[in-house]
């Protein structure tokens, strides 16, 4: 368990990824040591570690590196890293996709995915589940669960 060996959690995710960090004492395990609660926490802090040293995340531990977002008809290529939403990545890339609330209600940004898999970051997001069914989504609350490609005849270039 870390707090037996006197690696702080900072520590730890340093030299899971092979980064040279001093090694300190992490307070809270040393206080957690000999409490019920000290093994639950090493457990916890351990799959923080191994995610960090793959890049992954606790939610999606299989996704080290970015998924790739197509946007068409434009053709525009843009990664999208774990826990961002398909519309921040293409904003990021300097895609505009249509958007509003960015909260999953308004529908404004709701286009086609013609490939792949997306999660929703909300338990409700504003489509019906026949719209769904017919791959429509909303890609201000939608993170991606691979490669994604989107049918977006609204995106333009931010700039240009």
């Amino acid at each position: 368990a870390i707090g037996h060996h006197g690696l702080g959690l900072t520590a730890a995710v340093g030299q899971a990824r092979g980064l040279e960090q001093p090694v300190q004492r992490d307070e809270l395990a040393a206080q957690l040591e000999g409490n019920d609660l000290h093994d639950g926490v090493a457990q916890c802090v351990g799959v923080i570690v191994r995610c960090a040293a793959a890049g992954s995340s606790p939610d999606n531990p299989a996704m080290s590196d970015p998924a790739v977002m197509t946007i068409l008809p434009g053709g525009w290529q843009v990664p999208v890293s774990a826990g961002h939403s398909l519309l921040q990545a293409a904003l990021a890339a300097g895609v505009r996709l249509p958007s509003s609330c960015r909260n999953g209600t308004c529908r404004a940004c709701m286009c086609q995915l013609s490939s792949g898999q997306v999660r929703y970051r909300i338990d409700w997001p504003g489509l019906l589940a026949d719209e769904k069914a017919e791959g429509w989504i909303l890609p201000c609350v939608a993170e991606p669960l691979g490669d994604v490609t989107l049918q977006a005849p609204a995106a333009t270039p931010l700039m240009g």
